[in-house]
């Protein structure tokens, strides 16, 4: 219980309008127009294993995505997450080409949320072997960016989780994160981009704040809780 408690402060925080930017609901439409039980709006995350909440003490209710999850419930929102840990782009572009277009038909809002370390961009110490990873980054989010939209209803919203913190990354690498979060808000198939690079979350040099990670790779609660804050769900 007591590893528990450091998000339920968090979660206990009420929404505001800049909602919409990820629901596409803003907060006053939301309370004229909820629907019934049975057609509640449904919000699908789909991502590596920060999206499952990996690092917090209790992922399924400490998670940023679970923390999304219960903030937006009460706005008519059921959220489904099938993040899946340790994935790439070259995984998720896989999985979606084996999956029914259909079964993206009952959702209203999809969020992607990957991770450039899984792809090994800490590991890369030059600029050259930077430069490749990110592009190999881009083209493969590009394509699962590109995937998802040709499967969703025209009406839903396709939101990315931008680049995040990794406490193995320096200068180059952030250049680098900071590129592809522009190259993701540029991408017109995208209604949104998370902005997981925001003062909140980063330190300005590409890491985690000091007390916000559990290890590298990975945020904490109080990182998750950060993370969630970027949404703007206060």
């Amino acid at each position: 219980i007591k590893l528990a408690a450091p998000c339920l402060a968090c979660a206990a925080s009420g929404p505001t309008d800049k909602m919409a930017a990820v629901t596409g609901m803003s907060q006053s439409s939301a309370s004229t127009s909820q629907r019934a039980a049975q057609e509640r709006r449904q919000l699908l995350v789909l991502g590596s294993s920060v999206s499952t909440g990996e690092g917090a003490s209790a992922p399924k209710t400490c998670g940023w995505a679970s923390l999304l999850a219960a903030a937006i419930q009460p706005l008519g929102f059921e959220v489904t997450n099938r993040g899946v840990g340790g994935t790439t782009t070259g995984i998720w572009n896989k999985i979606l080409a084996t999956t029914p277009a259909n079964l993206f038909a009952n959702f209203d809002v999809v969020i992607m949320s990957l991770s450039l370390g899984n792809e090994g961009l800490s590991n890369c110490q030059t600029q050259q072997a930077i430069h490749d990873r990110e592009a190999h980054y881009v083209t493969g989010l590009r394509s699962i960016v590109t995937t998802l939209r040709s499967m969703m209803r025209p009406d839903a919203r396709l939101v990315l989780g931008s680049p995040y913190p990794h406490n193995c990354y320096g200068e180059l690498h952030l250049q680098a994160l900071l590129r592809v979060r522009e190259a993701m808000r540029n991408w017109p198939e995208v209604n949104y981009t998370i902005d997981f690079l925001a003062p909140v979350v980063h330190d300005g040099v590409g890491h985690w704040h000091p007390g916000a990670w559990r290890d590298p790779g990975h945020p904490n609660d109080i990182g998750h809780r950060q993370m969630f804050q970027c949404i703007d769900v206060r």
